[in-house]
């Protein structure tokens, strides 16, 4: 489910290209998409793809500053959002 993909990617966000005090930069945005998509295929998301993913931007918490939460999309279907793992493998 979302909720399960939510909390895998919270666990990864000790490893995230995207660090405090940075300057705003949308190839690191599209980068740490890119490494989450990567991520989650490795934890058996076999369907799950980068477009699924996006950023929510909340710009009142200071001058400058911008608080970035990264979710997944509400109409993600639900293949998606499964674990998948491997059958039959044939040589």
């Amino acid at each position: 489910s979302s909720i399960l993909i939510l909390d895998i990617i919270r666990n990864q966000l000790e490893k995230s290209v995207l660090k405090v005090g940075d300057q705003y930069n949308l190839d690191k945005l599209k980068e740490e998409r890119e490494r989450m998509d990567a991520f989650l295929k490795n934890e058996g998301f076999f369907f799950f793809n980068s477009d699924f993913l996006f950023f929510e931007a909340d710009t009142s918490i200071g001058e400058r500053t911008i608080a970035l939460t990264l979710s997944v999309k509400k109409n993600t279907p639900r293949q998606v959002t499964t674990i998948y793992k491997m059958g039959e493998i044939d040589i």
